[in-house]
């Protein structure tokens, strides 16, 4: 690989001219010598500080740079020039542990420091700067062979003008007479003080960066000094403005900086290596990212050669960030070699190149490699001299992938080694990591502070919404920013920062995205931020915050049914994701072989590998709505109601007729507690010894109270209009059964009777199938005492009338018993007959078909994981939600059951609020299953209820009823209490492929 330094043409960036006015040329006031304890500037402990950080060891590094603050020049007008690398590199000691506001507050000292003593520039005497006798590179340089380039010989001791030249000004004003003196300082480390500073504070805050007066100050006080026009200096202070043009966003002027300072004359200077840092990290964010590559390796190259292996691992990851699985090898051998030769020397060095070579490693598919890399940096970290918490982290996520690669997945019940290393890295990246003493004011961190960029910026735009007020174009262009998924460049730049993020749950941040909406009536905004919303609020909770989910679905849902953008990420899919394409197309071994779950576990580990991986992955479960656009593709007469809590309000969000309208429905408890009303006259939350069936019209009231709060008169129209709704409920609305509210009045004609009702948890879900329809194989039956709990010959009568009704039946569990999540390929649908108790502390632990429960692939959880292959509709008339308790839930144990189910390839689902059993409920599932076939789940389900409601019932074969609603004489099944439980989901009909 070819090391050039004459040009940066491949920054790809446009190279501006630079047309800077000079500063005026002035004296500077030095601080008096009291308590400086060398006359050296900087003084000779920061030196010694430097070294020790260049060796690793963190802790002492950063009190022997606070032990240099304090020999620092000071006077009452505060402190002088010789601080600012001091600063610079207390506030790398501080980021370096994941304490970012601490080293901001640092790096912001040192700019400050730079602005207030502006004009020093021009009272350094430039000749000095250039030494006649040749300097050679550092011999741990000799990694990169010939390729190191000639270094330019600088002196540590130039000349600087202080006191004040104006003798006679002074005489006029009187007072005490300062006589103009030289003073020896080492400005080039000031310099780099400067452009360290700036260099690490735009890292920091990413798009933020440029958004404080400090660095166009910075800009303003480092101006070129009038007359200068030897090449060297400035070249030396180009390469610190380009650091500057960094930090201030300004990334083309950067390239036009760059350019011109990066060499002299062939040769590199003491700034080379931050001003090819700055380039790379640019180049980076951009669609050519590749060409960062070069850039970064010289910059590890140059740093190398001047003495500085603090940078030579940072450009090494950097470049680490840009390689793929082509591109990888070079720089496996690079970083290899840079580890070796500064194993003695600049352990720094060491870690962060053997780091990036175990990344390229696994990308050259050379595991040995990179697992030898990765082992040699776990034993460097291990040792008490080298204390490094932000590169330890980073070794945590590579040795994540390590696992993966080795072919261990997330854990289901316990911990694997994968879990284990993501939840140290996160430790670090939420704040929790170890703190570096009392250094400076350290001691007052606050505890949690976020340690990773992106984190911490999301915090930075969080309180600034808070305190700027949601609504205004600025505050909401920044909460845009940061409600999504990482953007690619920032995988690029970090992967750790990366991937915590993903895992960190952002729904305040799009919540905050949904108020700013409401409160702009941005109508096309609020279905599609409604969606991210809610499917955030699943997401959140799934191993690697989603990602490896979104890889399962890719996989294995059918083409046809994925979105254009997740279909056109696999027309290129990366290698592992290719290996599981392949592993998945063939058909499947039987279900419970040995075969079939080796398959399922390789399929498992690579899907964890490809979520671990840098990069974007597309929202492919649960499918998103983009834009509005997309509800175009609901059948024409179908409406779409969302309901979602933002702020304690519920929000109202109707989509019929190709338009948006939205309204607040009521404060969260307020509807809770009608819900609540609503349901007790119903006879939901009741006990067998009272009388749950109060006359009939008891509870159309509450309805009627009900109805004019959920669909305000003001839109009543528009809901009438259509022929078919889909409800996206939210919060203690999941537990009301929309069809029963009038439309109108008490005595109006109920919405269920009016038009098909589905449900969805996500406005996505209600757009998009999940699986297509598969009625040709037999329909698996759990049965247990759930239609007669008390009477098992009466319960076997109702199952014996279910499973007559239809073509083929399998009733579960078989022998040898298979878990109901691998028998997609035996049976079309999943009918539970017995009481489904979900745990709401831990919705996704519980197990659908029951029978199986003991087994860890009988969860829910374990439906969403290879080698599952799921029923195509499950039914679960027994499941039993917080509907029936005093106190009503949030909805999350529906919410998550429902969620998941579709996101595991279950197509259609019909699930209770709350269980009713008996006659009632078999006559329902008799109708439902034997028309399903024909006439879908939609259809089939509202021909199902119309034949209850219709239906006589005996009072004592139903499970519900006791006391008084026993000794009825008639009873039909037209009381909502035995068909409103129940809530159906499925796909329009438009989305059947």
């Amino acid at each position: 690989m070819s090391f050039q330094f004459a040009t940066l043409s491949c920054l790809s960036l446009a190279v501006l001219t630079l047309f800077n006015e000079p500063a005026a040329a002035q004296a500077i006031a030095v601080p008096g010598t009291d308590a400086v304890a060398q006359n050296s500037y900087p003084n000779s402990q920061y030196y010694v500080a430097l070294q020790i950080y260049r060796d690793g060891n963190l802790g002492d590094a950063a009190e022997a740079f606070d032990s240099a603050l304090g020999r620092c020049r000071r006077d009452i007008n505060g402190r002088w020039i010789d601080a600012i690398p001091v600063h610079a590199m207390l506030g790398e000691c501080f980021y370096q542990a994941g304490d970012l506001p601490a080293a901001v507050e640092q790096f912001d000292t040192a700019l400050a420091l730079m602005v207030q003593h502006h004009g020093w520039l021009s009272s350094l005497d430039w000749r000095d700067m250039v030494l006649s006798a040749n300097r050679t590179a550092d011999s741990v340089s000799s990694w990169a062979g010939a390729n190191v380039p000639p270094l330019l010989p600088v002196s540590d001791r130039m000349k600087l003008s202080t006191g004040s030249l104006d003798v006679e000004g002074q005489i006029r004003r009187g007072g005490a007479f300062e006589a103009a003196r030289l003073t020896a300082i080492d400005a080039i480390e000031i310099l780099r003080g400067v452009a360290i500073a700036a260099y690490r504070r735009r890292v920091i805050f990413g798009p933020l960066a440029g958004q404080t007066e400090v660095i166009e100050q910075a800009l303003e006080a480092t101006k070129y000094p009038a007359g200068l026009d030897l090449a060297a200096p400035r070249a030396v202070i180009g390469a610190m403005r380009g650091c500057e043009r960094f930090a201030g966003g300004q990334d083309s002027e950067l390239a036009s900086d760059a350019s011109k300072s990066t060499m002299v004359s062939g040769s590199i200077h003491p700034l080379t290596p931050l001003v090819l840092l700055s380039s790379a990290r640019a180049i980076a964010l951009t669609d050519k990212f590749a060409e960062a590559i070069p850039v970064a390796m010289q910059a590890a190259v140059a740093a190398s050669a001047l003495g500085q292996p603090e940078w030579v691992g940072e450009a090494f990851l950097i470049a680490a960030g840009c390689v793929n699985e082509t591109s990888a090898n070079p720089l496996l051998g690079a970083a290899t070699a840079a580890a070796a030769a500064h194993l003695r020397r600049g352990r720094l060095a060491s870690v962060g190149s053997l780091l990036a070579a175990s990344e390229a490693a696994m990308l050259a598919g050379d595991l040995a490699s990179a697992q030898t890399a990765l082992s040699q940096v776990g034993s460097m970290l291990q040792r008490r001299d080298i204390v490094q918490p932000r590169m330890a982290a980073h070794a945590e996520y590579l040795s994540a992938r390590a696992a993966a690669h080795s072919g261990q997945s997330f854990g289901l019940s316990e911990p694997t080694a994968i879990d284990n290393a993501l939840a140290r890295m996160t430790n670090f990246a939420s704040g929790n990591g170890p703190k570096l003493g009392r250094v400076g004011n350290n001691n007052r961190r606050p505890s949690g502070a976020p340690a990773t960029p992106r984190l911490y910026q999301l915090g930075l735009v969080t309180e600034g919404a808070r305190s700027r007020g949601l609504g205004g174009k600025v505050v909401d262009e920044k909460i845009n920013q940061y409600a999504g998924d990482p953007p690619a460049a920032v995988w690029r730049a970090d992967p750790v920062d990366a991937l915590s993020y993903q895992m960190f749950d952002r729904t305040p941040s799009i919540t905050a995205q949904l108020i700013s909406a409401v409160k702009r009536n941005a109508q096309d905004d609020l279905v599609p931020l409604a969606d991210a919303l809610l499917r955030q609020r699943f997401l959140a909770g799934q191993s690697a915050g989603g990602r490896v989910l979104q890889v399962r679905r890719m996989v294995a849902t059918d083409k046809a049914l994925l979105t254009e953008q997740v279909a056109a990420a696999m027309l290129k899919p990366p290698r592992a994701m290719t290996e599981m394409i392949n592993l998945h197309a063939p058909q499947a071994p039987p279900a419970g072989s040995a075969e079939w779950l080796q398959r399922g576990q390789r399929l498992e580990s690579l899907a964890a590998l490809v979520a671990l991986q840098r990069g974007e992955i597309p929202a492919a479960s649960p499918p998103e709505i983009a834009n509005l656009g997309e509800l175009k593709k609901l059948p024409k007469g179908t409406g779409l109601l969302v309901f979602v809590d933002v702020g304690g309000t519920v929000v109202a969000i109707l989509y019929a007729n190709d338009t948006v309208r939205m309204w607040n429905v009521a404060p969260t408890k307020s509807i809770a507690a009608d819900i609540s009303k609503l349901l007790r006259e119903l006879g939901v939350p009741s006990s067998r010894s009272t009388e749950r069936l109060k006359a009939m019209d008891t509870w159309k009231k509450e309805a009627a109270t009900l109805r004019r709060k959920v669909i305000i008169d003001t839109h009543l129209k528009d809901v009438e209009s259509l022929e078919s709704l889909v409800v996206v409920p939210d919060g203690a609305l999941w537990y009301l059964p929309m069809e029963i509210l009038p439309l109108g009045d008490e005595n109006a004609e109920l919405l269920g009777d009016r038009m098909s009702i589905r449900y969805a948890s996500t406005p996505g879900l209600a757009v998009h199938a999940t699986a297509l329809p598969n009625d040709q194989l037999p329909v698996g039956i759990v049965s247990q005492m759930f239609f007669a709990p008390r009477d098992g010959e009466a319960n076997s009568q109702s199952i014996k009338q279910i499973t007559e009704a239809l073509k083929a039946t399998t009733m579960l569990p078989a022998n040898p018993l298979v878990p109901a999540s691998l028998l997609g390929d035996q049976i079309s649908s999943l009918a539970v007959f017995g009481v489904v108790a979900p745990n709401p502390a831990q919705p996704m632990s519980f197990a659908p078909a029951n029978y199986d429960a003991a087994d860890a692939a009988g969860s829910l959880a374990s439906w969403l994981r290879f080698p599952s292959s799921v029923p195509r509709s499950v039914f679960l008339p027994g499941y039993r939600t917080a509907a029936s308790s005093p106190a009503l839930g949030d909805g999350r144990e529906l919410f998550m059951a429902l969620t998941a189910l579709q996101c595991s390839g279950v197509r259609d689902v019909v699930i209770s609020r709350w269980p009713v059993g008996g006659e009632s409920t078999a006559i329902l599932m008799r109708e439902f299953l034997q028309e399903l076939p024909f006439e879908g789940a939609a259809a089939a389900w509202r021909r199902a209820i119309q034949t209850l409601r219709h239906a006589p019932l005996q009072p004592e074969s139903e499970p519900l009823l006791g006391g008084k609603d026993e000794n009825r004489d008639e009873l039909s099944g037209e009381h909502p209490l035995f068909w409103a439980g129940y809530l159906i989901t499925s796909p329009p009909q438009k989305a059947i492929k």
